[in-house]
């Protein structure tokens, strides 16, 4: 019964750290994406004014 219960959660651990680890890499995308999204338009409000 233990062996059986080690087993499970050694199986169970990968599986939850990849979900987490793909989760994580996709908010960090996100966030990435409206990080760029606002810099530029920074940008081109920041050129609209000086131009």
């Amino acid at each position: 019964m233990s062996q059986f219960d080690t087993g499970n959660l050694s199986y169970r651990a990968p599986l939850r750290d990849t979900v987490i680890i793909v989760h994580v890499t996709r908010w960090m995308e996100a966030v990435a994406v409206v990080a760029g999204f606002l810099m530029v338009t920074g940008l081109l409000e920041l050129i609209g004014a000086m131009a």
